[in-house]
């Protein structure tokens, strides 16, 4: 059967027999079919009263959800449009360029008078204000009651509601605001572009995202650098001095994350559970999982190839025990509060009696080094007539010790890249294949200063 997006949202909940009541109704496919019904105009009720119950710590996890998408362009304040439906409750946030919608399923435990509504009704209220509602009310369950507004010159009541054993009764009066204050943003999605949907990872992708947020910048001119991008099984981001390569076998999609939203899609990506799917509209990528669905605009721009300079390989690498590299490169780098720092590194020997001497220079010019032990080898094993020349390169030690405090294995593998213009530092592990460029910049010349007692 064909579903429409109403239905997916509606049917999808954290509560378990929701979920299995989508599955047997083909909604777990998660597939999206019909963005014209997405697209429709939702209902404002003009009479009556609903009352509806939710557990405290899933409203409290649906607003901080929510939170990642709430607008922080509008002047007045940040909307959330929460939309009752037969079994569940919507909360909706948008913001320039991105939007979430989560449902969480009503509760009837102890709750007074639910009058349940055959169709959905929605109202906008102040995000802030319900974040702070959630984290004032710490009762298991909340209960609320929704009064329309009875003209277009008031505003509708939303009550609150607490029942604590032991206590009288508390209640707290709030206005809400009508749907007009919240922007359609469903028609900015635009039509669905190749397959209905594709399964991905969200943990997998989260992890690249992280460490590609390591080299994307704010660059205004030249745009293709404030992008991360997933292509050819890889997460690729960088700037002029370094250029991450995050590589995964469950990256078999094409995705790009601007800049502006880079760490909205982080924070989302950590929200999912269980299947989880990817859609591709003309404007929008649209992640969901069956509670949550997160919205982020696309960009036309796109991250430049990088594959020649990670594939110039060099015949020989240095392996180094990571803590060991860590400690002294943060050891060194209080040489200089300037956060240009450079680090010499000097790489020597072969085999077993490989060294790297790496050096700071003061604002004075007053030299500060240590020398760690490393392995040095072939990059092709068995090959007799490999050259181990000694390697001087000079990198901007705070980018270094990025780079190494995101590696979790043992050892981290250095190459000399691009005759000497750059360090590559390579780590595998658990099935993820990192890779960076760090380039080589010439060492300032050293002028003495005056000390000024």
């Amino acid at each position: 059967m064909d579903e429409d997006f109403d239905d997916l949202i509606e049917e999808g909940s954290a509560n378990t027999e929701i979920k299995q009541k989508a599955l047997e109704s083909n909604f777990g496919s998660l597939d999206i079919h019909d963005f014209e019904i997405f697209n429709q105009a939702d209902e404002e009720a003009v009479e009556g009263e609903y009352t509806f119950a939710v557990k405290q710590q899933e409203l409290k996890e649906a607003v901080s959800v929510t939170k990642f998408t709430v607008s922080s362009t509008n002047t007045r304040f940040g909307a959330v449009k929460i939309t009752i439906l037969p079994r569940g409750l919507k909360l909706s946030t948008f913001s320039q360029s991105s939007f979430s919608e989560i449902v969480i399923p009503l509760t009837e435990a102890g709750c007074p008078a639910v009058i349940k509504s055959d169709t959905p009704i929605s109202f906008v209220f102040d995000h802030s204000l319900l974040s702070n509602i959630v984290a004032k009310f710490q009762d298991p369950i909340i209960y609320f009651t929704y009064q329309p507004r009875a003209d277009e010159s008031e505003r509708g009541i939303l009550n609150v509601d607490s029942y604590v054993k032991g206590e009288s009764p508390l209640r707290t009066v709030h206005s809400t605001y009508p749907l007009t204050d919240f922007t359609n943003y469903h028609a900015k999605t635009g039509k669905i572009k190749g397959l209905p949907s594709i399964p991905i990872s969200p943990e997998v992708l989260r992890k690249g995202l992280n460490y590609a947020n390591l080299f994307i910048k704010k660059n205004d001119a030249y745009t293709a650098l404030s992008v991360i991008e997933v292509r050819d099984g890889a997460v690729h981001s960088g700037f002029e001095g370094a250029i991450g390569v995050f590589k995964n076998p469950a990256f078999d999609f094409e995705l790009k994350v601007k800049y502006e939203t880079k760490d909205i899609v982080e924070g989302m990506l950590g929200k999912f559970e269980g299947e989880t799917r990817l859609t591709v509209t003309e404007n929008y990528y649209i992640i969901r999982d069956l509670n949550l669905i997160f919205g982020f605009e696309r960009c036309s721009y796109t991250f430049p190839s990088v594959e020649k300079l990670f594939n110039s390989k060099s015949e020989t690498y240095a392996r180094v025990n990571r803590d060991q590299l860590r400690n002294t490169l943060e050891r060194l780098s209080t040489a200089s509060m300037n956060e240009n720092l450079l680090v010499e590194i000097n790489i020597s020997g072969e085999g077993s009696d490989g060294r790297i001497t790496l050096s700071t220079r003061d604002d004075y010019g007053r030299v500060s080094s240590h020398q760690l032990v490393a392995v040095r080898k072939a990059i092709e094993e068995g090959v007799s007539s490999t050259q181990y020349p000694d390697w001087v390169m000079h990198v901007n030690i705070h980018a270094f010790i990025d780079v190494v405090n995101h590696f979790k294995s043992e050892h981290v593998d250095l190459e000399q890249r691009i005759s000497g213009q750059a360090i590559l530092i390579h780590d595998v592990v658990s099935g993820d294949d990192v890779q960076t460029l760090i380039s080589s910049l010439k060492p300032p010349k050293t002028v003495e200063k005056e000390h000024v007692e």
